[in-house]
């Protein structure tokens, strides 16, 4: 499932105020993954269904997380697959005039989308091409792994210069 991972190393040697530091460092890893958390909630503001995003914490750590498998399939992806009728005797769909709420490496706001209405269809068995990836996880954790030391770094230093 999508995960990021959060993690901060800081040198012992030659700090001071050790204990000082690291509620720093805690407290600003709780800060960036609440708006990593956010950045996650943008990508599925307009579906229908609403995945859970959680964040948990150890010293030093915070990861942000889901469970849901639907996410998954629209942020990593699916390979090609037969889809078949599991409680009725055939498939029912429009074939055209669909529209994506995501688009591929897109941290945003999702997008109304489009339902497809024409071209109604009924058939035994559908050969789905698979789904592109949208890469929501891999391209968040691109933006904060440069995002982060920067933001740690500006609160170490309003800290300590106090």
């Amino acid at each position: 499932m999508p995960n990021l991972r959060l993690e901060v190393i800081v040198p012992k040697e030659g700090i001071a105020d050790v204990p000082r530091l690291m509620r720093v460092v805690e407290n600003t890893l709780n800060e960036q993954a609440v708006a990593v958390r956010q950045q996650f909630l943008n990508t599925v503001e307009t579906w229908n269904h609403r995945p859970v995003f959680l964040i948990r914490k150890s010293p030093g750590v915070r990861e942000i997380f889901t469970t849901d498998k639907i996410y998954a399939y629209v942020s990593q992806g699916t390979r090609p697959h037969v889809i078949r009728p599991k409680n009725a005797k055939a498939l029912h769909f429009f074939r055209t005039g669909f529209r994506a709420k995501s688009r591929v490496r897109m941290i945003s706001r999702s997008n109304k989308g489009a339902t497809a209405t024409k071209d109604e269809t009924y058939t035994q068995l559908v050969h789905h091409p698979g789904t592109q990836a949208r890469e929501f996880a891999e391209t968040i954790q691109e933006m904060w792994q440069k995002e982060l030391p920067t933001q740690l770094q500006r609160a170490i230093d309003t800290e300590f210069r106090k």
